[in-house]
């Protein structure tokens, strides 16, 4: 198996928050080095996680582990790595030295790097993402993991890029390892348990299994224009086994199909609302607006306005309610995964 770390402190003012990361990498790096894995490092210098996961393989007398580095060739970091791996000579090492900056400006260094990490993404099994700034490398290097259909296995307690792709991933999670596996996660202790998970293929579990059931009834209310993120939304909560009313398609054939949508919202518990500009032209969107918020100033029922574009609320009364932004897919799902998990 083959794993690469992704993440940093955020805490750059927080001497304290610094320490806890470098021990949590210590620890990381101390549970890989004997389960006869690969592990996927890019940078030599002290304030990276591949640096501290070094630290905690250094701790110990014996280890059986590979490493493959991923670096832009600059005799700087050749001799940095060198300097690094002295007295490590029962680990087998090979280096792929990525080309360098072109010049010497501060952008070109920044994208050889980025290079570099990428490829050491590409060449993982899985990809731990612990900590990160979301507007730095982390973001887009979860990414890259995530679309490469690498496991990612997000750490929340470090804020950042990994606590944003729990909560992003946190029912796929649940899927794939199971509720017991999920909750370690969080936990700095259990390090030791993650990894001897991660040694078992993935398991499908049953999401009525893995939390507990949702009996509730959602409604999806969408322009005919906006089909396909209606689709999106909902693959997205049946694949959960949550209840979906959508449109005529869940109605009997020969049934008043006006009146069948109505007595649905009617029934339902929660109502979602894909607000756009073709929404907001249209009559029968009003309509159903209409008798959820009817519904929702009789008996409360729950209303989620997702804003799929910056069109602003015709409806008098559902300008008083919150609207989500949910202008891409990504932002859609989270979300909706937000809002279920609540």
């Amino acid at each position: 198996m083959k794993f690469y770390i992704v993440g940093s402190s955020i805490s750059a003012e927080s001497e304290d928050e610094k320490v806890k990361f470098n021990l949590f990498c210590n620890a990381l790096g101390r549970c890989l080095a004997n389960i006869n894995a690969t592990l996927n490092l890019c940078s030599p210098y002290e304030d990276s996680a591949d640096y501290q996961l070094l630290q905690g393989i250094g701790q110990l007398a014996k280890v059986n582990l590979e490493i493959k580095l991923y670096f832009p060739a600059t005799n700087e970091i050749r001799t940095k790595w060198n300097e690094l791996l002295v007295g490590m000579d029962d680990i087998s090492v090979e280096k792929f030295p990525q080309e360098s900056a072109l010049t010497q400006e501060k952008i070109d260094r920044k994208y050889a790097w980025l290079f570099s990490q990428i490829q050491a993404v590409k060449n993982s099994n899985y990809v731990f993402v612990i900590g990160g700034n979301t507007s730095g490398a982390s973001n887009l290097l979860a990414r890259v993991a995530d679309m490469e259909d690498s496991q990612v296995i997000p750490f929340p307690q470090f804020k950042g890029v990994g606590e944003i792709f729990f909560n992003k991933k946190y029912y796929q999670l649940l899927d794939n390892w199971g509720k017991n596996f999920v909750d370690l996660l969080g936990n700095n202790d259990q390090l030791e348990k993650v990894i001897h998970n991660l040694m078992e293929p993935p398991i499908t579990v049953d999401p009525q299994t893995s939390r507990k059931a949702d009996k509730k009834i959602y409604f999806i209310s969408y322009a005919k224009k906006r089909n396909s993120e209606a689709d999106f939304l909902e693959t997205l909560l049946r694949r959960r086994n949550l209840n979906v009313i959508r449109d005529e398609n869940d109605f009997i054939p020969g049934t008043d199909v006006s009146n069948a949508i109505m007595e649905s919202i009617a029934q339902c518990d929660v109502f979602i609302a894909l607000w756009c500009c073709e929404y907001a032209c249209s009559p029968w969107c009003f309509d159903e607006l209409h008798k959820a918020l009817e519904s929702n100033k009789k008996n409360g029922k729950e209303i989620w306005i997702l804003s799929l574009d910056r069109t602003r609320m015709v409806h008098p009364e559902a300008r008083k309610m919150l609207m989500y932004d949910a202008f891409t897919r990504d932002s859609l799902e989270a979300k909706i995964l937000s809002l279920l998990g609540r």
